[in-house]
């Protein structure tokens, strides 16, 4: 993709003019695709540059590389105003888009961070004293979900979640497991969506937590997973509150 198509992407992205597809893609390639990436933090960095030391120390530097580009053997005969940088700068430093610098926050990323925390709760031993056809599927989802067969499994619990005497019963549990499997699958937007129908007085709230910052992680959704972590870190009670303490901690590394 040319320079100039990455850097007009990366503005449109700070100005929030990209379609919630375009945004996702554009994360995903920030992630994935190492020369964007190396483009898209020259740009940043240059308007961080810009808000941090001032406008004229770069003019003739920005002038030059929106003008002949990376390849200075092919001319830009009309380089962009200078203002419009300068205003994307200080979006940049408000809103905190630096986690599309991976080379510039903690050496440990989001994935990492993700992997090194990630753990699935211990199966409830369910056994049901007047067994019928929901607590045979439930027992039946907990075994797959036990047997990694996270598919089968989501495929149960969600089918259960649409009869509405066992969300009542088992709801909050029901949630985090069928989360958890969508997390286990690659699946953490997905997942979101289950922890997020989960009342706050239900007795897996503080799981439910977890691994919601966990997913938000996985998705490299930073702001998010910062505040649901910070949330946690703050609660005494909470059984994750070291952990959460931690991951803010390495999330802090310069």
């Amino acid at each position: 993709m040319p320079w100039e198509d990455i850097y007009g992407q990366t503005e449109a992205y700070l100005a929030d003019e990209l379609s919630p597809e375009e945004k996702v893609e554009f994360e995903r390639k920030c992630e994935t695709d190492s020369a964007f990436a190396e483009e898209v933090q020259m740009y940043l960095r240059s308007l961080s540059e810009i808000t941090l030391f001032g406008q004229e120390k770069l003019r003739s530097e920005l002038k030059e590389r929106f003008t002949l580009g990376p390849d200075s053997s092919i001319p830009h005969k009309n380089p962009r105003p200078l203002w419009p940088y300068l205003a994307a700068a200080i979006i940049v430093l408000l809103l905190g888009f630096w986690f599309l610098l991976p080379n510039q926050q903690s050496t440990i990323g989001t994935q990492d961070l993700y992997a090194a925390y990630m753990e699935e709760p211990r199966i409830p031993n369910f056994r049901s004293t007047e067994p019928d056809s929901l607590s045979v599927k439930w027992e039946e989802a907990l075994q797959k979900f036990q047997d990694s067969a996270y598919t089968e499994s989501f495929t149960i619990i969600n089918s259960l979640l649409q009869d509405s005497s066992f969300s009542l019963s088992y709801g909050g549990q029901a949630s985090l497991y069928a989360g958890i499997a969508l997390m286990e699958n690659e699946r953490s937007e997905e997942a979101l969506k289950f922890f997020d129908q989960v009342n706050s007085d239900n007795p897996y709230i503080d799981q439910i937590q977890w691994y919601r910052s966990l997913a938000l992680l996985k998705g490299n959704r930073l702001e998010l997973a910062i505040g649901e972590l910070q949330a946690i870190a703050e609660n005494s009670q909470h059984y994750k509150q070291e952990e959460a303490k931690e991951i803010l901690e390495e999330l802090k590394k310069p």
